[in-house]
């Protein structure tokens, strides 16, 4: 057995009602959860705490007991592109492709999170059929709210567009019709040219 596998957290028993509460543990039993809490850290973070950044080398899944996570994709302060609640998780991508984080994590609140390492995660979480089942869907429903978030940002950005282009096409029009009456101006102006000789249209009043 691993010795990572080995190690006991000491992680408070009484977390294991929210812990109950997530989702990935929809419909494990309580047994199973104290067991799982042995392979699990408590980590509790204040308001801006930052827990991930872009390019960082993250291993750990983190599961949201109480608070709130921002997530934002270019900054790490502000308002979350979108948030983590109680019951969600956030590094699950990592633990999974082995790759950097791609976004800031901050924490909005006080929060509490269980951190599972990558090795138990896969050696003593995942190997639950249920747990694996759980995983997959929340994995599922995260990555259709992130497709529907884009796709949001996608609509606005092209409406934003469409809208440009027409007041593009609004200015070009206004420009023609200036255009076009400063010429109709100038050309009234010369269809009637005084001729030599003609009397005047406005005659110098007889003293």
């Amino acid at each position: 057995m691993p010795a990572e596998a080995d190690r006991r957290s000491g992680t408070p028993r009484r977390w294991l009602d929210r812990m109950a509460a997530q989702e990935i543990f929809f419909d494990i039993p309580t047994g199973t959860l104290e067991a799982l809490l042995d392979y699990c850290e408590l980590r509790e973070l204040a308001p801006g705490d930052l827990l991930l950044s872009p390019g960082e080398t993250n291993d750990t899944l983190y599961l949201l007991l109480e608070g709130r996570l921002n997530v934002n994709l270019e900054r790490s302060t502000g308002d979350g592109d979108f948030v983590i609640e109680p019951g969600e998780c956030v590094g699950e991508i990592s633990i999974i492709d082995g790759r950097p984080a791609t976004a800031f994590v901050t924490a909005a609140q006080p929060s509490a999170l269980i951190a599972v390492s990558e090795g138990n995660f896969w050696s003593k979480f995942i190997t639950n059929p249920q747990i694996a089942r759980n995983f997959m869907r929340l994995f599922a429903e995260r990555f259709r709210a992130r497709n529907q978030m884009m796709q949001r940002a996608l609509e606005e950005r092209l409406r934003y567009e469409h809208l440009e282009k027409e007041l593009g096409i609004a200015q070009e029009i206004q420009a023609e019709l200036v255009s076009d009456h400063l010429d109709l101006g100038s050309a009234r102006a010369t269809e009637l040219p005084v001729q030599p000789g003609a009397p005047s249209q406005h005659p110098t009043p007889s003293l």
